[in-house]
């Protein structure tokens, strides 16, 4: 989907797409069953999307019984809020073909990854209204997602002080959300533990692991290290969150 033909009101000067992968299985194996959505941000410190994070996790959450949204978001020489309004109208847009696509619009999550991540918690704990004048009945769907990933997130806070970026207000109404970082990353673990503390001080629900070692960017290799494992936990907490059995 080219999402300045459906959405006009974007400015980037490059061309965001957003890649579709439509689970047509699961809801034949259960009549008029929908099925959770999962848009997905990969990283790439937003001087480009990379590769690793976007398909890869899509076809492994495919199997999971979910439908699946890769971002293709600007990059520089485009610079962030422009993202946020890609972001969010790709949620709508998921929202608005949610019964076309035999998806359950109560369930739809975002998945981020590094500055993905920061793009996606830009959705989930949003300070500001969305970032582009509505036009039309679409604009007035949700752009936030139902629960959130954001996995080795950057961007999301001052690591010396643990205060959060202003473009973030988490309150008892955030989304749940899933987190996952080393120690020995190079995005500073205060990233995680500030989204953390400030989840459960505002009572909204999150799930943290944090491991001494593994770096930054693995997605789903298979690296030796124990972090590997992450993808497990990650789609049991999925699993639970839209009530897949």
């Amino acid at each position: 989907i080219k999402l300045k033909e459906e959405f006009p009101c974007l400015k980037s000067q490059q061309e965001p797409e957003l890649h579709c992968f439509i689970n047509d299985v699961a809801p034949r194996m259960e009549e008029n069953r929908k099925i959770p959505a999962m848009l997905i941000a990969p990283g790439g410190g937003y001087c480009n999307v990379s590769n690793r994070e976007g398909e890869p996790i899509a076809f492994k959450y495919l199997t999971e019984g979910f439908s699946c949204f890769v971002l293709k978001y600007s990059v520089r020489p485009e610079h962030y809020p422009q993202q946020l309004s890609e972001i969010a109208a790709s949620m709508l847009y998921i929202r608005k073909h949610a019964e076309e696509w035999g998806l359950d619009s109560k369930k739809i999550a975002v998945n981020g990854y590094s500055a993905g991540g920061h793009l996606a918690a830009t959705v989930t704990a949003p300070a500001s209204d969305v970032p582009y004048e509505p036009v039309d009945e679409l604009d007035q769907l949700s752009f936030r997602p139902d629960f959130s990933a954001l996995i080795y997130p950057a961007y999301l806070c001052d690591p010396e002080t643990m205060t959060l970026y202003p473009e973030f207000k988490i309150d008892a109404n955030t989304p749940p959300t899933f987190l996952i970082q080393a120690e020995n990353d190079g995005i500073p673990v205060e990233c995680s533990l500030t989204w953390f503390r400030d989840m459960k001080r505002a009572g909204a629900p999150a799930e943290l692991h944090c491991y001494a070692t593994g770096g930054h960017g693995y997605g789903i290799l298979r690296t030796g290290e124990p972090i590997a494992d992450w993808p497990c936990l990650a789609a049991d907490w999925f699993r639970r969150q839209a009530n897949i059995k």
